[in-house]
């Protein structure tokens, strides 16, 4: 549901690992204002090069995620340096995660 919201991108990588969820987005693809390329990777798998994206969207994904703080340090490292962490998420997390999410939620533009 978030692809036609990348329309600035000049082309957007989504890594999907549940098969079921991969043919919704496949099915949408073809009205993608941008290039998506697919993949099954995991978060925490993320096999592309360090520093090769300008930005990396986590949306109501990291309360699924078995060890977001994996998931997170695999984005910082496939983040360009100055580039953006964007995270969209409907629960609270426990723990080290919910300080995580409660810094953050201070963060933003004043």
């Amino acid at each position: 549901m978030n692809l036609p919201h990348f329309g600035s991108a000049s082309r957007v990588v989504a890594a999907e690992p549940d098969p079921a969820m991969r043919r919704k987005m496949a099915a949408k693809q073809p009205g993608a204002p941008v290039p998506v390329q697919l993949t099954g990777d995991a978060a925490k798998e993320l096999q592309h090069l360090d520093a090769s994206f300008d930005a990396v969207a986590f949306t109501l994904v990291l309360c699924t995620v078995t060890d977001p703080g994996r998931a997170l340090a695999k984005a910082r490292r496939v983040l360009r340096p100055g580039g953006r962490l964007i995270v969209l998420e409907h629960v609270r997390g426990t723990g080290s995660l919910a300080r995580w999410q409660d810094r953050l939620t201070h963060c933003g533009p004043s």
